[in-house]
């Protein structure tokens, strides 16, 4: 069997979601950056600049390398913290209204606008996508609950790839 090789990918990071099944943030790293090992000279590999294996992920790639995120240019687009209802921010000139929650959804949104650069997509283009986003099913999901008392929460449901690293938080609603 044959399978389509990568011309482009990218790394959000080297977390420890997996670290169950490959046992350090090591051996995670070396696995996905494995990816990397089939972009040819005319591809490009993306990577998290602030994540401290971004350098090592990049060593053998042939293509393009692309560092994104960088500080200056997350001051440059001007986050604002929503909440629970994402991030807004400016892309020269384009106010784009991320609607997921959390530094780790802007980090891929970051991610996803240096993509979509490398193909030339324009930035009005890259506000549509990021704003018809939603929350992956127990990532980050957003409910809005009423009790039996009337009371009326917010409801954050996250689970991170492993049972044992199930978060959950209660809000006041205003």
């Amino acid at each position: 069997q044959t399978c389509a090789l990568p011309i482009y990918g990218i790394i959000s990071n080297i977390g420890t979601a997996h670290i169950g099944i490959l046992g350090s943030r090591e051996k995670i790293a070396e696995e996905k950056r494995k990816a990397f090992n089939y972009i040819s000279k005319d591809g490009a590999a993306f990577v998290y600049c602030a994540d401290d294996y971004a350098d090592y992920c990049l060593e053998n790639v042939i293509g393009k390398k692309i560092k994104y995120g960088t500080e200056d240019f997350i001051q440059s687009i001007n986050p604002v913290d929503k909440g629970v209802n994402g991030t807004s921010f400016c892309l020269d000139g384009v106010t784009i209204d991320l609607p997921l929650s959390g530094k780790y959804n802007l980090i891929n949104a970051l991610g996803a606008i240096y993509v979509a650069r490398e193909f030339g997509i324009t930035n009005l283009e890259i506000k549509t996508g990021i704003e018809n986003l939603s929350a992956i099913s127990g990532r980050m999901e957003i409910k809005e609950v009423e009790l039996i008392n009337n009371k009326k929460i917010t409801l954050i449901i996250e689970f991170h790839y492993h049972c044992f690293y199930l978060r959950g938080r209660v809000l006041n609603s205003p």
